[in-house]
Parts: structure tokens; C-alpha cells; sequence
């Protein structure tokens, strides 16, 4: 279903909106200090931003760029984070006050990471309910109008507005009470094959031997 040009007085509804759109202030990215400056849902590290804010701010660049697209970009970003503490490799206080603080900004990207999903969950929500709202308008119209005009010979509607066509399709219907599927022919299925790492994990500490797989035990850092 299509629609068609509107009206001049739709044309002048549109202009409008898109002025008052246009007006409208636009919302500029977050930088990285940004985050640390404004934490509205945890206090404490807004006042910890403030005592940090003078060796942060010296790789702040740097930090904007660990996820760059450019690989480069990336790789010196990184060195250079590497650096901001290896600088200080000597100075156990003063190493592990740096490492500090990198947490505490790691801390309040997370921050920002759960609100800023909370929010696309809230919007894709929006989207699936207006998605679905749409495409149950579409389908209600569709179906009364085949139901009161399809007898005609009807392929298509010519609305004020907007436009119904139709087109034949053909498609495989599987009942899958009556379809066995293990008694499909081999050309009419298809196997996904993927490793159980479970499975070979269990069969390796047993002593088997599975070409290409082995066990790799090492130690798991994380920081809270």
C-alpha cells in the first residue's frame, strides 16, 4: 500500500512541521567527561568526576577513540591508555590511584550504558506498538475492502489518498502435525551443524583425544 501526494493544505502542515522541527535544539553527543560531570541516578561519582577530572582529562581523546573505526585510531588509543599507567609503573600509590580512577570513569560508562538501554528498550517498545498498530490498520483495510469489492474482479484500489495493489505469490506451507520431519528427503532439509563445548569439554577431562580441540586453563580478572 502506497500513498499519494497530498493536498497543498497537507504540503503546508508538512512545512510547518518541519520548521518547528528544525527549531527545535538539537541534542549533541555526550563526551567522555561528560559522563563523569553528570551522573544524576549516582551522586558519588559526580563528586569523585570533580577529584579526578585533572589526569583523566589528559587522555580524555584518547578515551573517546578505544572504539574508533579506524584501526589505528584505535591501536594509539589504547597505547596511549597503556602509557597513562605505565607511566606511573614505578610509583606503586601513585599507580594504583591512576588505575583507580580509570575504573571510576569505567564505572560511570556503565552508568550511562544502562540508562542510554533503558531508553532503547523504552523506544523500541514505542516502535513495536506503533509497528503493529500500523500493520493491523493495513491489514483490516485490506480485508474489508476484498471482502465488499473482491467479487468485482478487484487487483488493486485506486483510494483518495493512497494506493492497493496485489500481486500473486507463492509460498510452502508446513504442518508440522502432519509433516514428519525426519522423513523429509535429504535435498528438503537442512542440518545445522555446530561444536556442543560442553560436550568436548567433558570428553577432553576424560581423556579423549579430538582433533582441533583442547583445554586452556587460565585465570578470569574482572574489577567491581
Amino acid at each position: 500500500m502506497t500513498s499519494k501526494q497530498t493536498s497543498d493544505g497537507s504540503k503546508n502542515s508538512t512545512q510547518k512541521l518541519t520548521q518547528a522541527t528544525t527549531a527545535s535544539p538539537s541534542t549533541r553527543e555526550i563526551s567522555s567527561m561528560d559522563v563523569l560531570a553528570k551522573q544524576p541516578r549516582q551522586d558519588v561519582l559526580s563528586t569523585l568526576a570533580v577529584q579526578i577530572r585533572g589526569s583523566i582529562l589528559a587522555i580524555e581523546e584518547s578515551v573517546d577513540l578505544i572504539n574508533s573505526d579506524d584501526p589505528l585510531e584505535r591501536q594509539h588509543a589504547m597505547e596511549e591508555m597503556e602509557m597513562f599507567l605505565q607511566g606511573v609503573a614505578n610509583d606503586r600509590e601513585e599507580l594504583l590511584k591512576r588505575a583507580d580512577e580509570l575504573l571510576t570513569f569505567r564505572a560511570a560508562l556503565r552508568e550511562r550504558a544502562r540508562y542510554r538501554k533503558s531508553e532503547s528498550d523504552r523506544i523500541r517498545t514505542m516502535v513495536k506498538s506503533d509497528t503493529d498498530k500500523a500493520d493491523r490498520i493495513e491489514t483490516t483495510v485490506i480485508r474489508m475492502l476484498r471482502l465488499a469489492l473482491e467479487d468485482q474482479g478487484a487487483t488493486k484500489f485506486d483510494l483518495p489518498m493512497h494506493e492497493i495493489r496485489s500481486r500473486m505469490t507463492t509460498q510452502v506451507i508446513i504442518d508440522d502435525y502432519e509433516c514428519a520431519m525426519e522423513a523429509l528427503p535429504e535435498d528438503c532439509r537442512k542440518v545445522e551443524i555446530k561444536p556442543d563445548k560442553a560436550g568436548i569439554k567433558k570428553a577432553l577431562q576424560d581423556g579423549r583425544q579430538i582433533p582441533g580441540c583442547r583445554l586452556h586453563t587460565d585465570r578470569s580478572w574482572r574489577s567491581n
